[in-house]
């Protein structure tokens, strides 16, 4: 009998929530109507989430930061500042 991968579970939940959003608003919107969206959903089925994560940026072997006003969200729906 094959292993089961650790992680899908955890990928079958998040890709039903995002079928769900897909098919409840359709295509050709704007990604930040998905993105709240799909949050919602996420908080709706206790799947913990962070939203839009900062990342670390280089040029030219010089670290460049994205803007600092993105939040996180856990499952609770509670926003944090990151």
């Amino acid at each position: 009998m094959k292993p089961k991968n650790r992680f899908s579970d955890e990928g079958y939940a998040l890709m039903g929530a995002v079928f769900a959003v897909h098919q409840e608003l359709g295509g050709g919107l704007l990604e930040e109507i998905f993105q709240e969206s799909l949050e919602i959903e996420l908080e709706q089925r206790t799947i913990e989430f962070h939203a839009e994560g900062l990342l670390q940026r280089h040029r030219a072997e010089k670290a460049i930061y994205p803007r600092s006003n993105h939040s996180s969200r856990n499952c609770s729906g509670a926003k944090s500042r990151l």
